[in-house]
């Protein structure tokens, strides 16, 4: 398996070969950065669902979480996003989170049982992750065990900040891989986070 980085959208069209495992694209025309430093630094909390592309959703939802000036950048990431993926996948609908972190919302390497799922940090350090052919399966699977599963001799991957990553998950259509195994960084900083997860019914929502 591997990872492909990118600067180019178009590469997410590599999410589809059967030994890429992600794709991080790093966009050449992000937000400001004193737009998301901006943002960072409030409490925003949010959780909702949409039609990938509806803007106007999007911008009542983030408005709804934060008042700022800046969080135009935010409503033009997600609304992007969000068409790429239905672009990309065919979904019909999105299902969006958007967090200020300080500390790591999800303590333990583990894989989504979604399909696949974008994750944006906008700011902070990005999610940490393991190769799939350097995860050390006896480890991760015993759930009791707080030793980092991967092998001896490699290290753990951090997805870059500002990057739009698009992750395989344990429900992929592929039955030859099970999910990225990932966590959040065991970081006490501020991050800005925001997750897509593409539904293509009712009930994934």
């Amino acid at each position: 398996m591997r990872a492909v980085t990118s600067t180019n959208l178009a590469d997410f069209a590599g999410i589809y070969d059967a030994d890429v495992e992600l794709v991080s694209v790093t966009p050449k025309n992000g937000p400001r950065m004193s737009d998301v430093a901006d943002l960072s630094r409030r409490a925003i909390k949010a959780r909702w669902s949409q039609t990938p592309g509806d803007r106007a959703v999007t911008e009542e939802q983030v408005h709804r979480a934060v008042e700022s000036e800046a969080s135009a950048c935010l409503v033009d990431e997600i609304d992007s996003a969000t068409q790429l993926m239905a672009d990309l996948l065919g979904c019909t609908g999105a299902g969006i989170r958007v967090a200020t972190l300080n500390g790591p919302m999800c303590p333990r390497f583990h894989v989504d049982y979604v399909p696949c799922r974008m994750i944006m940090t906008l700011m902070g350090p990005g999610t940490e992750w393991i190769a799939h052919d350097e995860v050390d399966r006896v480890a991760f699977e015993g759930r009791t065990n707080e030793t980092i599963p991967v092998v001896e001799g490699k290290e753990v991957r951090h997805l870059k900040a500002g990057s739009w990553t698009l992750m395989k998950g344990g429900t992929w259509a592929d039955d030859l891989f099970h999910g990225v195994v990932h966590r959040s960084p065991h970081y006490a900083g501020d991050r800005l986070l925001v997750s897509i997860d593409p539904m293509f019914s009712k009930a994934d929502a």
